[in-house]
Formats: C-alpha cells, structure tokens, sequence
C-alpha cells in the first residue's frame, strides 16, 4: 500500500479543518508523546489550511494530494510550473478525476505542496520498487552475478534519486518522510550511489587523492583516506557541516556512536547539536525522532558471527597491525552474505588497484590464493586488477568475517606476526546526515542559546 502524505483526515470539511487549532495542554502532550516534529507538522498543517480557510479551488487541491498517483502528482507540478500562456489569473490543474483553476498568486505556494507530495511519493517508489532487486543482489550466488544485479539496481535507483533531488522544497527535510522503512531504502540508494562515484576514482587516483585533501582543506601530505571516504559522501548531498567526523579513525567512530570528547580540541570534530524546525535538539534524539539513527557495528559483533547487516557505502574502521586500535578508514563495497566475505573501497589504500595495461595478464608467480582474491574482487568491481604495490591510491580489498583475529590479547600478538589485518567496526550514517541542516560542535555540553544566523 502507497505510504499516504501527511495531512488531515479526508472527512473534515475544509473550514474546520483550517480553523482547527490545538490548545497549548494538548500541543504539550503531542510533544511528550511524538516530539517537536509532531508538533510542528500540526502547526504547519493549520497555517496553511488557514491560508486558503476561503478559497475552494485551494483546498480542493491540497485535498486532493494525498490520494494521487505518482503520475497524477507529476502532471499537477507541471500545471503549476506553467504560468497562463493567455496571460490570465488561473491556471488550470488535472486532478485525478476532474480539472481545477486556482489562482496564478496561489500557484506557488500550492507548487511547494505538490512538489513536496510527489518527492514523498517518489521516495515510495524507490523503496518499493528496489526491494527485489536488493534481494536479488543479496542472494546472488556468485561475485559475478551479484554485480550484475548491483548495476541493475544502481539503474533503477538513479533516476529516481534525481528526481526526489529536483522535487526538494526545503533541503532540511531533503529525504523526509513519515515511514522510517522508506527513508532508510532511500538511504541505502544514496551510499549504493557513493560506492559508485568511488569506482570511478580507481582509474584516477592522483585526482580522487586531489579532490579528497581539497574538499577535506588540508594538505595534500595527510594521511587521506577518511578524507576520500568524506569526499564521495559530499557528492552524495553529506552536510559539510559533518565532514570532519570522517577525518580520523578516532573521529569515524564517535561520529557513528554518538560519542563526545569535551575539552579535546583534536576530537571535537563529531557535532552534537543541530538546529531543525525552529529549534536545538540534542543530535542522537532528532535522528532518533526521525527514525533514522547512525549505526554501529562492532568487532565484537563481527566476531560472534551470524547473519550481519551489512551493505554498500557503510564506513568500516580496519585494524592492520593488530593492535586492538584502529587505523585506516575505507567503505563497504558490497558483501557477500553467504561466505561472510567483505569487499572494501578505500583511499591511500594498498589494496588491489585498475590494471591499465593493453593487455591484462596474472602477476607474475600468483599463488592459488592471490589468484582468487583476486579474480573475486575483478567479478565484484567488473575492472582489471592488479596488486596496488606500495599503496597509497585507490584500492579495492576483501576481508573474510569468519576469519578475523580474536580479541584476545595473545591472539592479537599472533596476528600481528602473521600480519592479519581486522575490522575494527563498521558504521551507517543516518538519512538526516544528507539533508542541510545547522549543527554544533561537541566543545558544547549545552545546546546554543540563539537560532544561528
């Protein structure tokens, strides 16, 4: 069933619904219940009800938004877009079962209404209808296969992200939307769409490497992989405000826990605070009133083994010497749920880079093993393959999560003799973190007095 827009019921006349007006005890009450978004929906809701309290045409079509298709919303946006061409007062508007004139000085308004009906429905869509083909990628029984079911996805969902993005009437509320299961599909299209623009970089490191220290404002010295992780996300709408939660291994994990380290001006980087509909919240309270909360998942977790949520464009903290600590930042590029195996996309990476020679051929003595790692990351990226020699470009690895490194301190030991890398954790941003909102950083154990300017 189409998830319905947000307004009132359909079985109260206009004028009510326009003068109705909730006294402060229950506004109160919503808030406690459902919170400040609640509350400012319902306001929103009766101030522009109100706007139109005597204008039938008006009401007659914010009526009519939340039973139209996708098609049926798209045909009313174009209306409104279209001034009178005889340069008359009304434009005319297909409902879905008559035709309606509303005046040209209500048009725009009316424009936001609809744009911001078809960009909930469009959200829909895209949750609906990738649903199979994420399935189909997921219980692909070969690397192979499961690219050419990614591309497949990655073709449905394009589309359709450019048109949520051209339908976005207030960019604090960009990927908004009632049903928290569709936001997070949403989600999901937007780092599938991250993890693509990052293949691109594989045959152009030097200028992914460029981007990535640029967009970071730091030096092009600096170790940079949190910077290209960083890089693809602001590609993908990620707040600028937020980027520097990307910059260190330190910074990754606070960012996706919630953790805040007052008084340390290096690890002050994770914002706190954000400024949404009118007022401060505490940042993990608004993700969590918005049913989008960041995501953790620790090497403790990765180690118990079991079925593992898991997908394209999450944040994965490695540990290479075995210490306990992390110290390299890639991203997901997609995994395997049947053998546990996970492929990684990084920056100042040594793993396995784009052979650009006219014919591509095996390293000269490959062993069995190296052969296929490497031919299942060639089935993964759909690229030629090389090893990446001494690192430092972009490069794609694999990581088998049945056989990480325990915890224990001796086994650490081992690990490092036999130089076994581990994953640290593996984190998921929140949808609210690609909207543009204002946010504050975690020097503050209060929210700001002031709205910001």
């Amino acid at each position: 069933m189409k998830a319905r827009v947000d307004v009132e019921d359909r079985d109260t006349a206009p004028a009510e619904r326009a003068s109705e007006a909730l006294p402060l005890p229950a506004l109160l009450a919503l808030q406690r219940t459902a919170g400040n978004q609640a509350v400012a929906r319902r306001l929103g809701r009766a101030r522009t009800l109100a706007r139109y309290v005597d204008n039938a045409s008006a009401q007659e079509l914010l009526a009519a938004l939340p039973d139209a298709t996708t098609a049926q919303l798209r045909a009313i946006v174009r209306a409104l877009d279209s001034p009178p061409t005889d340069g008359g007062m009304q434009v005319g508007v297909p409902l879905p079962d008559r035709s309606l004139m509303v005046s040209v000085v209500d048009a725009s308004e009316l424009r936001t209404a609809a744009g911001d009906a078809l960009r909930r429905a469009l959200m829909h869509d895209l949750a609906v209808g990738r649903r199979p083909l994420f399935e189909a990628m997921r219980g692909a029984p070969d690397d192979a296969t499961r690219r050419v079911h990614t591309v497949a996805l990655r073709a449905f969902d394009a589309p359709l992200l450019a048109e949520i993005r051209r339908h976005v009437t207030n960019p604090a509320q960009r990927f908004q939307h009632p049903d928290a299961t569709v936001q997070d599909a949403v989600l999901a299209a937007v780092q599938l769409e991250v993890v693509a623009n990052a293949e691109g970089d594989l045959a152009d490191p030097a200028e992914a490497h460029k981007r990535a220290y640029k967009a970071a404002g730091m030096a092009a010295s600096f170790d940079w992989c949190g910077f290209f992780a960083m890089e693809n996300y602001l590609q993908s709408d990620l707040d600028a405000d937020l980027k520097r939660g990307f910059f260190h291994v330190t910074n990754v994990e606070h960012y996706f826990t919630y953790r805040y380290a007052f008084g340390e001006r290096k690890h002050t980087r994770v914002m706190k605070w954000i400024y949404a509909e009118d007022a401060w919240h505490d940042l993990r309270d608004y993700h969590t009133a918005r049913g989008s909360l960041r995501n953790w998942t620790d090497a403790a977790t990765i180690d118990a083994g079991g079925a593992l949520d898991i997908r394209a464009g999450d944040i994965v903290l490695i540990d290479h010497s075995g210490s306990g600590a992390a110290d390299h930042i890639v991203m997901v590029h997609s995994y395997d749920p049947a053998t546990n195996l996970l492929f990684t996309i990084g920056g100042n990476d040594g793993g396995y880079e784009v052979d650009t020679a006219a014919t591509h051929t095996a390293p000269r003595g490959e062993s069995e093993a190296a052969r296929s790692k490497r031919e299942r990351l060639e089935a993964t990226t759909g690229q030629p393959l090389r090893p990446g020699g001494r690192g430092g470009h972009v490069g794609v690895g694999s990581f088998d999560l049945d056989d990480q490194p325990s915890n224990d301190e001796a086994q650490r030991a081992r690990a490092r003799d036999r130089r076994r890398v581990r994953i640290y954790g593996i984190g998921r941003p929140s949808i609210v973190d690609f909207e543009e909102h204002r946010y504050d950083s975690t020097d503050r154990r209060r929210p700001p007095a002031a709205a910001p300017h």
